[in-house]
């Protein structure tokens, strides 16, 4: 045996190279894992979202439970105040103002309350007619108000008849100083007769006028006399269901009206 053969029988013969097995069971398998990872996305997701309109749920629900309290609030407070508005509507001597300014205290407080949870809820406050903080104006003044207010005008009544004969009697006392010509007219007795006659004349047509409204429209006369309380009468709804302008305008056209009535009748001469 030569060399050479023996070199080449002890080399080593190299064994063949592995092969990576890529069979069908592992791409399947991968592709098993993605589609569990999908379907449990998705049922997360759907869980997700059914949380999120069961939450939508409980917020509109709960909603609508301070939309209805507020709703009762301000229902409560209409209540309150129209129990107050009908003890103020009483005759003085039955009128209760403490308990009537007792009903408005809760209404105020029931509003207070409603319009705070309005706020909460971003809910606009709407603009309401009548002030409920406003009370009758009469309820505000004792009860010997009305007989100062008319001893005010039987002072103002005897002030202007003093001064009006004390003038007359410092024109008689300068007529008796002084020539003929410069002589001043005083108005006498008569003058005075004639001005209570117009008065009276004024006062008349007031009580006929009256009278006719009674006759045809007997709901009107109950409305505007004052002496007589109904459920709605014009001082009532003057000082409770008008807005300080309102009742101002309303002033205004009345005292026009009046003053023009008394400018025309006092023109004409008797």
């Amino acid at each position: 045996m030569t060399l050479t053969k023996m070199i080449k029988d002890s080399t080593a013969v190299p064994s063949p190279l592995k092969v990576v097995n890529n069979r069908p069971d592992n791409h399947s398998t991968i592709e098993a894992k993605k589609k569990a990872l999908e379907e449990q996305k998705a049922l997360l997701e759907a869980e997700e979202q059914a949380l999120n309109e069961a939450e939508q749920k409980a917020q509109e629900k709960a909603k609508q439970e301070q939309l209805t309290k507020i709703d009762s609030l301000f229902q409560n407070a209409e209540m309150y105040e129209h129990w107050a508005k009908e003890e103020l509507a009483k005759k003085p001597h039955e009128r209760d103002n403490g308990q009537a300014e007792a009903y408005m205290a809760i209404a105020r407080e029931r509003k207070a309350e409603a319009q705070k949870l309005q706020s909460e809820l971003g809910i606009l406050n709407k603009a309401e007619p009548t002030d409920s903080n406003e009370l009758d104006t009469q309820s505000r003044h004792p009860w010997w108000t009305p007989f100062a207010q008319i001893g005010g005008l039987v002072l103002l009544l005897w002030v202007c008849v003093q001064g009006f004969f004390d003038t007359q009697k410092k024109i008689a006392a300068h007529n008796a100083v002084v020539e003929p010509f410069a002589q001043v007219r005083a108005h006498d007795l008569d003058s005075v007769q004639k001005l209570f006659f117009e008065k009276m004349t004024i006062g008349t047509d007031l009580l006929i006028m009256l009278g006719i409204i009674g006759v045809i429209s007997p709901v009107i006369f109950i409305y505007i006399v004052p002496i007589i309380k109904s459920k709605r009468d014009f001082l009532n709804e003057f000082n409770n269901d008008l807005t300080a302008w309102q009742r101002g305008l309303l002033t205004s056209i009345i005292l026009s009206a009046v003053l023009l009535y008394l400018g025309l009748s006092h023109s004409v001469r008797m």
